[in-house]
């Protein structure tokens, strides 16, 4: 089976980090203009200039949604081959509100 998507890791990468290293370490040496001496801003942008790019997406996740004996059934599974962080989520579920009725199905 393929991998229905590849996403960043919520391990490796937390909400609110950028996916460009690069960047982020510019940013930092922006920030510390005329805060640090000329040496030490211009060894900041060196840092800067030998980070990637960006982060690569280690994440593989695979999902399925179908229905089966009138329930909707969820499966997901995401796995960082970058750190080994694992999430899984498999449930049913019986809509209390869904009308099968041969009136409601076009």
């Amino acid at each position: 089976m393929s991998a229905d998507s590849y996403s960043h890791c919520p391990r490796c990468q937390p909400d609110g980090e950028s996916t460009d290293p690069r960047q982020d370490a510019i940013g930092r040496a922006r920030e510390a203009y005329g805060k640090v001496s000329l040496e030490r801003y211009e060894e900041l942008l060196r840092a800067a200039s030998a980070q990637p790019e960006s982060v690569e997406p280690y994440l593989r996740e695979d999902y399925e949604f179908y229905w089966k004996d009138g329930s909707l059934n969820i499966f997901y599974n995401g796995y960082c081959s970058n750190c080994g962080f694992l999430m899984e989520h498999c449930s049913s579920h019986l809509p209390e509100h869904l009308d099968l009725s041969e009136e409601q199905v076009a």
